[in-house]
């Protein structure tokens, strides 16, 4: 057998073994509504202290099947805050915060940190991203 044909059935056999570990109560793709703040058109939801999930529909219609990355949204809902200051929506959690134009729609194309941006600690140091920020670091 080649190497190629070996790679395959190894891939084939992690991603069943995988898909067996999945227990039915592990696979819900919908967060607890305490996880989410809904502001106009957009939907955050707050998954752990270091990730949130940000959303946009012009219908509100969003999104809740599993991603390969998340298959399980039914997460214990980390402790976070939220306030509006001025034209602002901030959801803060303990390791960063999240700042949000009200009103806006946050775009790749944007790249400012205006309409979105969220600050959090790294090394010591406050960094800050952003839709369209660019990432010298990604390999593509």
């Amino acid at each position: 057998m080649n190497t190629r044909k070996l790679y395959i059935i190894g891939l084939l056999l992690g991603l069943a073994s995988v898909a067996i570990g999945l227990r039915a109560q592990d696979y819900n793709p919908v967060a607890k509504t305490e996880a989410v703040v809904t502001s106009g058109n957009m939907r955050f939801t707050v998954l752990t202290s270091r990730m949130i999930r940000i959303q946009q529909s012009e219908t509100k219609k969003f999104e809740d099947r599993a991603t390969m990355a998340i298959v399980n949204r039914n997460l214990p809902v980390p402790e976070f805050t939220t306030e509006t200051q001025g034209s602002y929506l901030f959801i803060r959690t303990q390791d960063l915060t999240l700042r949000y134009l009200l009103g806006s729609t946050p775009r790749e194309t944007d790249n400012s940190p205006k309409n979105l941006c969220i600050t959090f600690q790294m090394n010591g140091c406050e960094q800050m991203w952003y839709p369209g920020k660019d990432n010298l670091q990604n390999l593509l």
